[in-house]
């Protein structure tokens, strides 16, 4: 039997495989066949990526308000978000 792929278009992360028989009602519905460029979170950047984001965004900042760019990525992708959720 024939699948495809489609996309939530409120949740692109959780595709659903169906069969022909419920294909048109899904894309009705507002599901894709193709996949929505999300993008990705700071966890999936290289450590050089994510530095690089930091000295970007540290640019004309006062010295308080310096986001580190010292650490694991792990520490790296929390300044991040520290700096997102402002």
């Amino acid at each position: 039997m024939k699948t495809k792929t489609l996309y939530h278009p409120d949740d692109p992360s959780q595709p659903v495989t169906v069969n022909a028989d419920h294909e048109q009602a899904y894309l009705q519905s507002g599901w894709s066949e193709k996949a929505p460029d999300v993008p990705k979170g700071y966890a999936d950047q290289r450590v050089d990526d994510l530095k690089a984001e930091i000295d970007s965004r540290n640019e004309g900042r006062d010295e308080a308000d310096l986001i580190p760019a010292t650490g694991v990525k792990a520490d790296l992708v929390a300044a991040l978000e520290a700096d997102d959720n402002k």
